[in-house]
């Protein structure tokens, strides 16, 4: 498709005990990262020649990606690959990665507020996941000893995903990944992860119309919402009507909210996609209280009912056909070809024609079918699901700051109404609500083997 002498290999290497509590997250990023640093030597005569790499911890591992000319791209990976299996832990390196890796855990306050209201709607809606102050609290037990047991451990259960993209023959692609899962076997005695180990991460379902959790800030003087209104599961049609949704309020949030009302500058809308879940997430950053920013937003949807019924065929028509240039844009860069790919394989879903099977939905929907999504889903306080996080400033502020910012209508807003649930402990919060199941593929990965074939990749595409 690009014509160019490159490659993208991926390889996912995913173990049972990478997240099975904050002390084994805490190692499976320091692996991560003190491996990564005893490589820079090597790979900066790689990226000279124009490969790159990286190792990187997930919640379910780690993912190593060589990426760059192809010619001598094998032999990059071997090298990586012997390291790897021969990795010994330099103790001067781990201590001083160990302090940055504690600074950053540390630093969370002084992240923007919009970033750390996003952070708290993760903590709230994921189904296993540690917070800062959980990783902080056993950061004493993270010892270069603890790191050297944990490696082999890491290495003696895992599943190994690959995908090759580029300019590689399928049987190049396939004595790739044969040549990774040979040497994790033969030098670090590898065993596959049981099917019942290959547990992923869920989300919660919320129960109630309105979930609003406060948390507060005495860093910046600005406060920030996040707020979701859950959609279901993924689906074809689902993923459609809440992309062209988004589509028609993008702009209009924008002007209304940023532009008009000059709520603050950081103010956006979008999908938001976790898990097999979809949403639909309203972030502002402003200094005005949450409260209010949250009654702003709220009178924004409501008036939105209007501007869909008022809108003709032919605006709705640009609408939809927008959204389908958008979506069959091709990529311009391999790169961007590659992370389509990966994305799929990464999220089990395999469904490689996404954007032709969901341009096909999307030309059959009308616009009762948005109306009625938007009722259900976002407007209609008695169906919807919503999330709020508020992140409170509590910084002194100067008197001048105080005056322009806050207004009679800003004041007058209550913190919470009758119906609202207002989540005191996160643990207990998520312990009383459901799971949404597991999505399943799209395709299955069956489908991809190739019949003549004794050995196969999990998933092989090139």
């Amino acid at each position: 498709e690009f014509l160019l002498p490159k490659n993208y290999i991926n390889i996912e290497l995913t173990s049972p005990i990478a997240y099975f509590d904050p002390h084994h997250a805490n190692l499976t990023y320091m692996f991560s990262a003190v491996f990564m640093d005893e490589l820079n030597e090597y790979l900066y005569d790689a990226e000279l020649a124009g490969i790159d790499c990286s190792l990187y911890a997930t919640f379910s591992g780690v993912i190593l990606t060589v990426s760059g000319y192809s010619d001598k791209q094998r032999e990059v990976l071997d090298k990586i690959m012997d390291k790897l299996t021969s990795f010994n832990v330099d103790a001067v390196r781990f201590q001083r990665l160990k302090e940055r890796f504690t600074k950053d855990l540390k630093n969370f306050e002084c992240e923007q507020p919009h970033h750390q209201s996003k952070i708290y709607a993760r903590n709230l809606l994921y189904e296993k996941i540690w917070n800062f102050d959980e990783l902080i609290d056993v950061l004493p037990d993270l010892s270069i000893e603890a790191l050297k047991n944990f490696i082999p451990t890491f290495f003696g259960s895992i599943h190994v995903e690959c995908l090759v993209y580029g300019n590689c023959t399928a049987s190049l692609a396939l004595s790739l990944y044969t040549s990774v899962v040979d040497k994790l076997k033969n030098d670090l005695n590898a065993k596959c992860v049981l099917p019942s180990q290959m547990t992923r991460m869920r989300e919660v379902e919320l129960t109630d119309s309105y979930s609003l959790y406060v948390r507060t800030n005495s860093i910046h003087k600005s406060s920030s919402i996040y707020n979701i209104y859950q959609c279901g599961m993924q689906s074809t049609k689902q993923n459609m009507l809440l992309e062209l949704f988004c589509q028609i309020i993008d702009e209009r949030v924008f002007t209304q909210l940023r532009t008009k009302e000059q709520l603050g500058y950081i103010v956006g809308s979008g999908v938001r996609s976790s898990n097999g879940t979809l949403g639909i997430a309203f972030t502002v950053q402003s200094d005005k209280k949450p409260e209010f920013l949250d009654k702003r937003i709220e009178n924004f949807i409501h008036d939105m009912a209007g501007t869909l019924e008022a809108m003709d065929k032919t605006e709705f028509n640009q609408h939809v056909e927008a959204l389908a240039k958008n979506i069959l844009e091709k990529p311009k860069r391999m790169s961007q070809r590659n992370s389509k790919y990966w994305s799929e394989i990464w999220n089990k879903q395999f469904n490689f024609d996404r954007d032709e099977v969901e341009v096909a939905c999307l030309k059959s929907l009308c616009k009762d079918d948005v109306i009625s999504f938007y009722t259900h889903h976002i407007a209609s306080t008695e169906s919807r699901k919503k999330l709020s996080c508020h992140v409170v400033s509590t910084c002194e502020k100067d008197a001048e700051e105080n005056d322009s910012s806050t207004t009679a209508e800003e004041l007058s807003v209550e913190k919470s109404s009758p119906d609202t649930h207002l989540i005191t402990n996160v643990t207990s919060f998520k312990a009383t609500l459901p799971l949404f199941p597991l999505l399943q593929p799209f395709v299955h990965p069956e489908v991809f083997k190739r019949p003549n074939s004794s050995k196969s990749a999990d998933v092989a595409e090139s």
